[in-house]
């Protein structure tokens, strides 16, 4: 049985990478770019798979969206009553949308990561097991460094791989520093530091191209088209489990 896949927004270079993938996987079928019917005569005559929700002509399909965020909550608004999934890359994610998809979830299988790199959910977990175990003296903190424009004063990322440090520190713990760089045009690279009285370490994960990502856009893919209503992780997809 073929997975029906549609990507969200007439633009975008995740977007256009996921629409590529999707024709050489012999599992999923590309249905076509969803655009507000708005937006749709302008783009339709340029790529004739463009098409707005009225057009789904599939039951149950996965939808794939890395736009932006004010795009995904109306995204989340549009597909009110409709039965999907869906896949959620989109960065700078608020906790104003975040709690919006999460409500979405509670009808229909939803999985969102802010990063979707196999190495970045385990340097995720390397994080973490430092923070467990290095003393008490030492100390946490994170570097981002993506290409110049990037918007996100901070990367979704670097946030997290902040967080795994501070909540599994304890409480008299200070957070962990964060450090954002925007120069050139390398895709990412987030370096974690922790430096004790006379020794330090360093875990940093680098992303040369976007191909990255396709990998566990994917798994999740694959994963959440076979699950039922709830909130999921990357992690969930890559173990098999479910939240």
């Amino acid at each position: 049985m073929t997975i029906d896949v549609f990507v969200n927004g007439h633009a975008g270079r995740m977007a256009g990478l996921v629409t590529a993938a999707l024709g050489r996987e012999m599992d999923m079928v590309y249905c076509g770019r969803l655009v507000r019917p708005e937006k749709l005569e302008q783009f339709k005559g340029a790529d004739p798979t463009h098409c707005d929700l009225s057009n789904f002509t599939v039951s149950r399909p996965v939808i794939v969206d890395f736009t932006a965020p004010e795009v995904t909550e109306k995204l989340l608004n549009d597909l009110a009553g409709q039965s999907c999934a869906l896949v959620i890359g989109t960065s700078g994610i608020n906790d104003k949308v975040l709690t919006r998809i999460k409500q979405f979830a509670e009808r229909n299988p939803v999985l969102f990561a802010s990063n979707f790199s196999i190495g970045v959910l385990l340097m995720n977990s390397m994080v973490a097991a430092l923070a467990e175990r290095l003393p008490a003296i030492w100390d946490g903190g994170v570097i981002d460094i993506h290409f110049r424009g990037k918007k996100d004063p901070f990367s979704a990322t670097a946030l997290a791989l902040a967080d795994s440090w501070t909540r599994n520190r304890g409480k008299e713990t200070p957070c962990a520093d964060v450090v954002a760089l925007r120069q050139g045009v390398r895709v990412s690279e987030h370096r974690f530091l922790a430096s004790g009285l006379r020794e330090s370490l360093e875990v940093i994960h680098r992303v040369e191209d976007r191909d990255a990502f396709l990998g566990g856009i994917l798994t999740a893919i694959r994963f959440v088209s076979g699950q039922k209503s709830g909130f999921y992780t990357l992690s969930d997809a890559i173990s098999g489990e479910k939240v």
